[in-house]
């Protein structure tokens, strides 16, 4: 695999005039006293490190260029394999599916689980931000997938007390606080926080833990993905792959 790295006190994204180079960009954050980051840019030829299974909070740009539509999303597979996580050794593009809150023109919202396929790179096209929360289980990837979307169906579409209640408006970034609760509570998901139901609310007078910190770094990475798109055309998106610093495990 071809690459170029460089180590910096700041993520910038690396512009790189030969075309030979995809427009992808691995950022692992090392969250320690030096706060130094590390920046990939992957050959376009090469093969990604996003595997059957790999499950992430998505963040798509919307169209003003200035905030985020968030989703959980999943590579479900390959085309062509048997849909269980196989490789597939003709080299299928990614599946991928998107699980997430929408707000319909009516203004009520919905959950929608989306199939959807990557770019030749495997990576979801439309997508801006993909921070990686985990990998699911690829032997019974299937089952896992149709437990997620019957416990993502029973998600109310209203903010929790957890969360603030009434006084805290509700849309997408709190359905994903309440679908990753439910991942963790079941265990589909192992995240290290502190306590996924531990999050202190706008009435606590606390500082808000467990999924709550997930969203904090989310929101860094988004706010860093603005300030490397600024000035550029929504044609022009790049998409910036990420690791969780809240990851259990080393991620292949």
């Amino acid at each position: 695999m071809t690459s170029t790295s460089v180590n910096a006190t700041e993520a910038y994204y690396l512009q790189l005039d030969s075309p030979s180079f995809c427009r992808i960009v691995e950022l692992m954050l090392l969250f320690d006293s030096d706060s130094i980051s590390t920046i990939t840019v992957f050959a376009s030829n090469s093969h990604m490190s996003i595997r059957p299974g790999d499950i992430f909070v998505t963040l798509f740009l919307r169209s003003d260029l200035t905030s985020f539509h968030w989703a959980l999303t999943i590579c479900s597979g390959q085309s062509g394999n048997d849909g269980r996580g196989k490789d597939d050794e003709g080299g299928g593009r990614n599946k991928w599916l998107k699980m997430h809150a929408k707000n319909t023109h009516g203004g009520v919202w919905r959950y929608e689980c989306l199939e959807l396929e990557g770019n030749e790179d495997g990576v979801l096209e439309d997508a801006s931000v993909l921070i990686q929360i985990g990998n699911l289980a690829t032997t019974e990837l299937a089952t896992t997938i149709s437990q997620m979307d019957t416990l993502f169906r029973e998600i109310p579409h209203r903010t929790d007390r957890i969360d603030g209640g009434r006084k805290t408006k509700y849309d997408c970034i709190i359905w994903l606080r309440m679908a990753v609760r439910k991942l963790m509570e079941v265990g589909i998901l192992n995240l290290n926080l502190s306590s996924p139901m531990n999050d202190s609310g706008p009435d606590s007078g606390g500082k808000g833990v467990g999924v709550v910190k997930l969203e904090e770094e989310c929101r860094m990475y988004g706010e860093g993905f603005l300030r490397i798109q600024k000035g550029k055309k929504k044609e022009e998106d790049r998409i910036m792959l990420v690791k969780s610093r809240f990851l259990t495990y080393a991620v292949r």
